[in-house]
């Protein structure tokens, strides 16, 4: 079973300036914010995507959303029109009475 690592413990603050102690908080800081963004990988025995889009206009790469019944994660350079539609003709028809 994977867990979730831990955030790193932020050093107490000496009494005077110490090169040594902003080095050690600015790592801490680092790796949370490092572990914050990247949550790791997801282990469940159900999901449940309740109100998805249905498009995937206005999301961001990697977003799901549900079209016609399928899950569709958004990828770099997909377009995701909201509608389409489309004209064409062939030739001309002349009618003289």
């Amino acid at each position: 079973m994977t867990t979730k690592p831990s955030l790193p413990v932020i050093p107490s603050q000496p009494a005077t300036y110490d090169v040594d102690y902003i080095n050690s908080l600015v790592n801490a800081l680092r790796l949370s914010f490092n572990l914050l963004t990247n949550p790791g990988p997801l282990e469940g025995s159900s999901l449940n995507l309740s109100l998805l889009a249905t498009s995937g206009n206005a999301l961001r790469i990697g977003d799901v959303f549900n079209f016609n019944g399928y899950l569709k994660i958004v990828r770099a350079n997909d377009a995701y029109p909201l509608s389409q539609s489309g004209t064409g003709s062939v030739g001309s028809v002349t009618v003289v009475v």
